[in-house]
């Protein structure tokens, strides 16, 4: 890819409960205009590349207009070489709403409008068969209303270093160190600090199995308690055959909350996919989902989400693309007010030109 891509969607979505409410769901038909440019040189043979986006979201409600938004969003990728020292810089911003049942245990029925920039800096030196990298990020959520300014809004420092070692052409086995600080607006939750170490393996792991597998502990340094745990980061495409293909998601460790009433002990997520090409239509592609979040709080509450989605593109010709998809998720907890049911059907058709 080496030039711009200006591209336009449209997509239509019934929801039966746009709050994410245990009673009085509300459902709405919404309604998403999504214009935005894309630039790409990513060609092997330059010693710098880089992938830009940038983008507008605008979003219509057909009853509740007074949470009408246009949210804009901007991604950035630059990798440069130096014979054998390279840096990677990449950036993410975006503005969105957020459900005030994911953020409280009280608050429910409305949005709160927020956003988030990721701007993340990686040193990788190549040592023949060893690889050393270090990397540097900074994540800022910030939420726009009320006391979810000072209870959820916050920021996070992250630093890592991994040595690796090539034990095939593609293939590395490797150590990691990760410390991250987690702090919150003036007024909300006291900051708190994590020690990650890690052991595993990444890149081509066989012939059909590609990705990152990593078990390590983490040590999570907060205000009342100290809290650790076994940890894991498991993320694999698996090519059962030539049209179908399995995505796998594990991941566990000490989580950090983000509605501020109470603590995180455990987190655990669990995904599974699978994108699927038909022989008789070249054109077409299916996807199928599933997953469970669980989160394990220091009250003793429980909470867990599942989720399950359909979906379907395909593509009409070199500038259009149609797409359907249907998504049901559910959330149980042992606090009856945090459940909740939701289905969405989305209709989307996107243009390129």
């Amino acid at each position: 890819m080496d030039k711009f891509t200006s591209y336009l969607k449209v997509k239509e979505s019934l929801n039966d409960n746009i709050f994410l409410t245990f009673e009085d769901e509300r459902d709405d038909l919404i309604s998403e205009l999504s214009a935005g440019i894309k630039f790409g040189d990513l060609t092997n043979r330059k010693k710098t590349n880089l992938f830009a986006e940038a983008g507008v979201i605008s979003r219509h409600y057909a009853e509740l207009d007074e949470y009408n938004v246009e949210n804009p969003y901007f991604d950035l990728s630059l990798r440069h070489g130096l014979g054998r020292l390279s840096l990677n810089l990449e950036y993410s911003f975006i503005m969105n709403q957020a459900s005030f049942t994911d953020l409280s245990l009280t608050a429910s029925g409305g949005f709160v409008d927020y956003f988030k920039h990721s701007p993340r800096l990686e040193f990788n030196i190549d040592l023949n068969r060893f690889l050393l990298e270090l990397a540097y990020s900074y994540d800022v959520t910030a939420y726009d209303e009320g006391d979810f300014r000072t209870s959820s809004s916050y920021k996070e420092d992250t630093v890592s270093l991994a040595g690796l070692m090539k034990v095939f052409p593609k293939t590395y086995a490797f150590l990691e160190y990760d410390r991250r600080w987690k702090g919150y607006y003036k007024g909300g939750p006291a900051e708190r600090y994590h020690d990650e170490y890690w052991l595993g393996v990444r890149g081509k792991i066989s012939p059909k199995i590609q990705g990152l597998i990593k078990f390590g502990y983490e040590q999570g340094y907060f205000p009342q308690e100290d809290k650790s745990s076994s940890a894991v980061n498991i993320k694999l495409n698996y090519r059962i055959s030539r049209r179908l293909i399995c995505n796998l998601e594990v991941e566990r460790g000490v989580g950090v909350s983000s509605v501020s009433t109470d603590e995180l002990d455990l987190n655990q997520y669990f995904g599974l996919g699978f994108v699927y090409r038909p022989p008789f239509n070249k054109k077409l592609r299916l996807k199928a989902r599933v997953s469970l979040d669980s989160d394990e709080y220091q009250s003793g509450r429980e909470d867990k989400k599942y989720s399950f989605s359909l979906s379907s593109q395909y593509n009409l010709n070199k500038w259009f693309t149609i797409a359907g998809e249907y998504v049901f998720r559910q959330k149980t907890s042992d606090a009856v007010s945090a459940e909740y049911e939701n289905k969405i059907m989305s209709l989307k058709l996107t243009t390129k030109f």
